[in-house]
């Protein structure tokens, strides 16, 4: 099963939760892989932390990559994570992530935040708190039942967003 989360590595994220989130999940799931496409002023520390936690194996740390590759390494994934800590910055924002996930045909293991429960729900993914053992138990359990969801239904609850549809459902009208 392999997980993908794309985004700026900045300190501020506490992505070390993600990072301790997936020691505690390959525990339970030891074919678990996790990509980290992106890079930023955290990566160092990130890289130290999934050292010290064993799982240097088990988390490829992709750096930034061109935008037209990165529907690539969302195809090779399984999962989408939309790890957003619950802080007052991160909490009402609607992560792109989440959205891109989905158009993806991802389903997500999302944070319980008010930015991610637009998107996530039972139908598209799991929402978890953003301690590394609650986010452990949803990648747990996505990685289990992430067949059982529909490519096509996880699309369409985002297809909304889409600026086609926006331009002729809402622009346009007006």
């Amino acid at each position: 099963t392999t997980a993908v989360y794309v985004g700026h590595l900045h300190p501020s994220r506490n992505l070390e939760t993600l990072i301790e989130a997936v020691s505690l999940a390959v525990e339970t799931v030891p074919s678990l892989e996790c990509l980290i496409v992106g890079d930023g002023d955290g990566r160092s520390a990130l890289e130290r932390v999934a050292s010290e936690h064993g799982v240097s194996d088990v988390v490829n740390f992709v750096g930034s990559v061109p935008h037209d590759e990165v529907p690539r390494l969302l195809a090779a994934a399984d999962i989408g994570l939309a790890y957003v800590t619950n802080k007052p910055q991160y909490r009402h924002q609607p992560p792109i992530k989440t959205v891109e996930y989905l158009a993806s045909g991802l389903p997500v293991v999302a944070t319980d935040t008010e930015g991610n429960k637009q998107f996530v729900d039972e139908h598209t993914g799991v929402l978890r708190e953003d301690t590394a053992t609650a986010y452990a138990d949803g990648i747990t359990k996505l990685a289990r039942d992430h067949t059982d969801y529909s490519t096509d239904e996880l699309r369409d609850a985002v297809s909304r967003y889409d600026y086609k549809y926006t331009v002729e459902h809402d622009l346009l009208p007006i």
